[in-house]
């Protein structure tokens, strides 16, 4: 039995044999917060408390370096760590151009959730 420990008129709550959704209709900020579930059977007790937030925009990357012992006469490598990211995708732009060059070339690189990100151009 799914139980709110937030006040909701929009909760919805079906329970078919051995199925139980919540649902929440038209999710405003009054619906966030915190959701029990609780399980009582033959088998024994079961109850898990779910959280429910809002995303936020993810915070600013930190400690971007180049790799030194990876730099060539042709490429070089750099390392960041990504911001937390609060729920939302995080997707970054590296941009760079040779000293002769005008026109900066741009390359997208997805997060792939590891604690550190690489690339090497």
């Amino acid at each position: 039995m799914w139980s709110t420990l937030a006040n909701s008129k929009e909760i919805k709550i079906i329970t078919s044999r051995l199925l139980t959704n919540l649902t929440i209709v038209n999710v405003t900020k009054s619906d966030f917060g915190k959701y029990r579930l609780f399980i009582e059977h033959a088998v024994g007790i079961f109850e898990q408390i779910f959280y429910i937030a809002a995303k936020a925009p993810p915070d600013k990357s930190s400690d971007f370096k180049v790799i030194e012992e990876r730099t060539t006469d042709t490429s070089v490598t750099v390392k960041w760590k990504p911001g937390l990211n609060h729920g939302s995708d995080q997707h970054f732009m590296l941009q760079y151009k040779k000293v002769t060059d005008d026109e900066w070339i741009s390359i997208n690189v997805t997060h792939n959730n590891g604690s550190t990100i690489s690339y090497t151009i």
